[in-house]
């Protein structure tokens, strides 16, 4: 086991790459106060860049300049599959949070997100709290919108929540706006047909929640459904598939889409299980 304390910016990149160190060697850790550097789901060496006590900026490499987050990006929390483990997932989500500095704008969650029907909320994990967000108080996002999975069996408007957790249907378009420019979010739940999912790409939406992998050119797409989910991730084309949810912190399984709706480049980051209590 390596650990790496002494580091400064920009040596982990350098090191790695000089080393190889593999992901179990590489111990991660908070260096200087301001960066944390981790290797993502997909192997991927990321450097987390606080300024004043905020996430500011993503840097994937030692040889390029950190890819700054800035207000025009609408950040957008994406939880797995939960399988009735919704309340877990919040929690881990808001751990992240509350370290980064940085709240999101909404959270998406792909599917699968119970197994049941019709289940009460204690069975996704909920309990008796029908305004689920406020508990999660670094989260800062007031919707978590859901869509269809294939474990999702009951029509899924029927699920017993209210206006803070939602479904968005198949083939439906969601606009937000966000600081002034709209954002068009997309939906392709279990079932969702082609020609739904072209009609969608047609209008120009900024992100496809899926619970399938869609091989299409959208600005971001997340996705879960299969138990190989994160390796079918092509983050060349910022389509990124989550793993299921589960305690202690499944890696691969939370992340967050960084998207900016007037064309700016986009960022995702798997969630580093080193920042999240176990």
């Amino acid at each position: 086991m390596t650990t790496v304390e002494t580091f400064k910016k920009g040596e982990f990149f350098a090191s790695t790459m000089v080393r190889g160190l593999s992901d179990q060697e590489v111990e991660n850790t908070w260096l200087s106060g301001d960066t944390y550097e981790y290797k993502d789901a997909i192997g991927r060496s990321t450097g987390l860049v606080k300024r004043n006590g905020v996430l500011s900026a993503i840097q994937r490499s030692y040889f390029r300049e950190p890819r700054e987050i800035t207000n025009q990006h609408y950040r957008i929390g994406v939880i797995g599959d939960t399988h009735g483990k919704v309340a877990q997932a919040l929690s881990q989500m808001n751990d992240f949070a509350e370290q980064s500095g940085q709240p999101l704008d909404l959270i998406v969650q792909v599917g699968d997100l119970i197994d049941k029907p019709i289940a009460p909320l204690g069975e996704m994990g909920l309990g008796d709290l029908h305004d689920p967000l406020p508990a999660y108080s670094a989260l800062g996002a007031e919707h978590l919108c859901f869509i269809s999975g294939n474990h999702d069996q009951s029509p899924m408007h029927e699920y017993p929540v209210d206006d803070s957790f939602y479904y968005i249907d198949n083939g439906e378009i969601v606009e937000m706006n966000h600081r002034g420019a709209p954002i068009l979010l997309g939906a392709a739940g279990w079932h969702t047909t082609g020609s739904q999912v072209q009609q969608m790409t047609r209008k120009g939406i900024h992100m496809l929640v899926s619970h399938n992998h869609h091989l299409l050119d959208v600005p971001m797409q997340v996705f879960g459904h299969h138990k190989d989910a994160v390796s079918r991730s092509e983050p060349d084309c910022n389509h990124f598939g989550l793993d299921h949810v589960n305690v202690p912190y499944r890696n691969g399984s939370l992340g967050i889409a960084y998207v900016d709706p007037v064309g700016g480049e986009n960022e995702f980051i798997f969630l580093p299980e080193g920042l999240l209590k176990k």
